[in-house]
């Protein structure tokens, strides 16, 4: 017994000299090191002209750092042994685990007030230090949780508090290094802590701080990607509690306490705000840049939050939860905070043009809930997109003036999806009314860009459609919706009249193609106006298609006469139009673009 005590002493005492051997041949290194770049910084002032051009190798040596690789590569092998060494006593049972875990914790923030002190200095192994030490601590962190010797609150403390850390350093230095390697690695660490399933209160609580410590961190020059990697995770550690929540919600069992569903929802709030919030300090703020992620924030947060309520509070509280009045209101509130600070400056008019676009995405997302019939929330629609038209004008800017052609069109185009013209036993006026107006709207709004409001060529709209082709979408959708609605009235009246009510429905609709696209012609050659012709010809196109491809089969007798004679008559009209506008050039100088003179067609 006596012998076998001997020996453990004489173990731990061998131990201990090799620890103390180890320290001073790493002290020596570092005296080395600083001796090193005292002798170049003395010697260098008095060296020749001559001397003074680099070498290739010299150049290569600097473009490399060869001198502080090699001194970097030396303590991270100096430090790793101190690590290993540690580890091998707690593996050995020299000590316990728990002693060992508090021992390691101790060296990893030993390492970080020597690195802290070493940017002090200016050390060039001050980044070697800190990164060292933080992956230490997030290694011993994770362990320690996973063997269960630290509860998880405890961890998410540590990790947040390293990360606290991190960030003044970075910010007191400077320093990228402590910033990228203290945000991804907590964040990275705290989802794995019980990964697939962590406990998210504490995990979103330490990405808020996250989140709130790059962007306190972007007044160092890190690279963006840094924001957008961190807004990514937060993504994917959202989406994955989402679908842990809807999928047993709608499966009608019972939430674990880990999935902390009451947590939820102000969760989702804090995390808007706080995205929504660095962006509006960052207007507010004059020494901040209005850089890409903040012109993109507001619309990826409006995004993502609203996906995610939906996703979540719909099966919880069901369709009358009030979750679509109140993203109805919050897009309203965008939409005015965008106008309002539109007219404070260039980095004003960026920020008005971020919250103004997803104030009207939030509001459209969530109209069809918050109004219900689309009888009602297709008509603000109509207006909304004429008012960002205005707007853009307004700030002089071209991507939210294109934003109200889509929204435009987006309106006509879910008029058709919801079904608001479909052809019923009785005749909907309110669905007529409903066409005249988004067809009044649009024409409102083509004629006002054309004739009113030059386009501004900002923007990558504008780089894209420098002579701003792209407003013929708005004469499209007057024509179309013009045409949906006469066309309700058609089948009312050919309901009405005696006869094949099919035969005369297909040649009324033969009618007013045709009808529309001479109407067309003509005022081309009026107006001189190349998207009029252009559209009239293609109108002119589809009353052919139309008589040939379905009045032929469908309608008989008088009628179809009536459709074949109309195309006819359709085709000579453009024959002569066609005829007479080539030889405009020549004698009055056609125009071939839309026309912009003085407000009023040439």
């Amino acid at each position: 017994m006596d012998n076998a005590r001997l020996s453990l002493e004489d173990r731990v005492e061998e131990l201990a000299r090799e620890v103390r051997e180890l320290k001073d041949q790493m002290a020596q290194m570092v005296r080395r090191v600083d001796s090193f770049q005292v002798v170049s910084n003395v010697s260098q002032p008095l060296a020749s002209p001559a001397s003074l051009q680099e070498t290739p190798s010299s150049e290569l040596s600097n473009w490399f750092g060869i001198p502080t690789l090699f001194s970097s590569i030396s303590a991270v092998s100096f430090i790793l042994v101190i690590a290993l060494l540690l580890r091998t006593i707690v593996d050995q049972d020299f000590i316990n685990q728990e002693l060992g875990s508090i021992v390691g914790i101790a060296y990893a923030t030993l390492l970080i007030c020597l690195g802290y002190s070493r940017y002090s200095k200016s050390h060039p192994l001050a980044p070697t230090y800190v990164t060292c030490a933080l992956l230490i601590m997030f290694s011993i962190l994770l362990e320690t949780h996973s063997r269960g010797f630290i509860p998880v609150w405890l961890a998410y403390a540590a990790l947040g508090l390293t990360l606290i850390v991190s960030t003044v350093l970075g910010v007191r230095h400077s320093a990228s290094i402590p910033l990228w390697v203290g945000v991804l690695g907590s964040s990275l660490v705290g989802i794995a802590l019980e990964f697939p399933s962590p406990h998210y209160p504490q995990l979103m609580i330490l990405l808020l701080v996250a989140n709130a410590s790059v962007y306190i961190g972007s007044k160092v020059s890190i690279w963006l990607g840094l924001r957008w990697t961190l807004f990514a995770i937060s993504l994917f550690v959202w989406h994955l509690w989402t679908v842990q929540l809807r999928t047993l919600l709608l499966r009608g069992r019972e939430i674990p306490e880990e999935l902390a569903l009451n947590w939820f929802l102000p969760l989702l709030g804090a995390f808007a705000l706080v995205y929504a919030g660095m962006v509006i300090r960052t207007l507010m703020g004059r020494r901040r840049a209005f850089r890409s992620f903040e012109k993109y924030i507001p619309l990826a947060n409006v995004l993502w939050a609203y996906a995610a309520a939906v996703a979540v509070v719909r099966p919880w509280l069901g369709e009358h939860s009030g979750l679509a009045p109140a993203a109805l209101a919050l897009g309203v509130v965008q939409i005015v905070f965008g106008i309002w600070i539109s007219h404070f400056g260039p980095k004003g008019k960026q920020g008005g043009i971020s919250f103004t676009i997803a104030g009207a995405v939030l509001f459209v997302l969530s109209s069809e809930k918050a109004m219900g019939t689309p009888f009602i929330y297709l008509p603000v629609w109509s207006l909304m997109a004429l008012g960002m038209t205005y707007l853009s004008v307004q700030i002089n800017n071209r991507t939210v003036r294109t934003c109200g052609y889509l929204l435009q069109a987006l309106t006509l185009g879910i008029a058709i999806q919801q079904g608001c013209f479909t052809i019923g036993e009785s005749l909907k006026l309110v669905a007529v009314c409903l066409a005249i107006f988004v067809s009044s709207i649009s024409l409102i709004q083509y004629f006002w860009c054309r004739w009113e409001a030059e386009a501004p060529n900002n923007g990558m709209a504008g780089l894209m459609d420098p002579k701003d082709r792209s407003a013929v979408v708005l004469l499209v959708t007057s024509l179309v919706s013009l045409f949906l609605g006469f066309r309700l009235i058609l089948h009312a009246g050919a309901s009405a009249l005696p006869g094949d009510t099919e035969s005369l429905f297909q040649s009324g609709q033969t009618l007013l193609i045709a009808g529309s696209s001479i109407f067309l012609l003509l005022v081309a050659l009026r107006w001189r106006d190349i998207e009029f012709l252009s559209i009239a010809l293609i109108v002119a196109l589809i009353a052919g298609i139309k008589v040939f491809g379905v009045d032929t089969v469908h309608a008989r007798g008088i009628p179809l006469v009536l459709s074949v004679l109309s195309f006819a008559i359709c085709a000579s009209v453009a024959s002569l139009v066609w005829g007479r506008w080539q030889r405009l050039p020549q004698e009055e100088g056609a125009i071939t673009q839309p026309s912009l003179d003085k407000g009023r067609p040439v």
